[in-house]
């Protein structure tokens, strides 16, 4: 048995043997757009989060003004209700030492940002968990700052994962 090849199956075979170069080349150039792209959103995406965190530490001060807002007036907006036991809720005031003693390093940074930004150091803080409110089952950590008169010093928002 001999196989004869016609001239249009030849024909096709060829254009077969062609394709898949061309194909890897537009494959190629796909991968690397689709590269440059990721990068771009990787980086779009990292500034978004901080200018984000920035904006709802703004919306904050707008609802709970420093300096006119107690410490009663936040627990009335959270709900008089709502358990004040961790991880939902987490209070803690300053050392005698200052916020640079405090044993917990996450606090400790947070309260001396806090008074790089006020001006003054918190007598102490609270930090709240619950629904961010922006984003579709988005949860976040509220922290709030005191002086020694239980008024609000500084508000700070802080994405949560869980």
């Amino acid at each position: 048995m001999t196989l004869r090849c016609s001239r249009p199956l030849c024909a096709a075979a060829e254009l077969d043997v062609m394709r898949p170069s061309s194909e890897r080349s537009i494959n190629m150039r796909l991968v690397l757009i689709c590269i440059r792209g990721a990068m771009c959103a990787a980086m779009a995406g990292c500034y978004s989060a901080e200018k984000y965190e920035a904006e709802r530490r703004e919306e904050l001060l707008t609802i709970y003004p420093p300096g006119r807002t107690s410490r009663e007036d936040v627990r009335k907006k959270w709900g008089e209700d709502r358990p004040r036991e961790f991880p939902h809720y987490y209070a803690a005031a300053r050392p005698t030492d200052g916020w640079e003693s405090f044993g917990k390093e996450y606090v400790r940074e947070r309260a001396l940002r806090s008074q790089q930004r006020a001006g003054e150091a918190a007598a102490s803080l609270e930090r709240y968990y619950g629904a961010d409110g922006h984003h579709f089952l988005g949860l976040c950590y509220i922290w709030y700052y005191y002086d020694a008169a239980d008024k609000l010093l500084d508000v700070e928002w802080q994405y949560a994962s869980d």
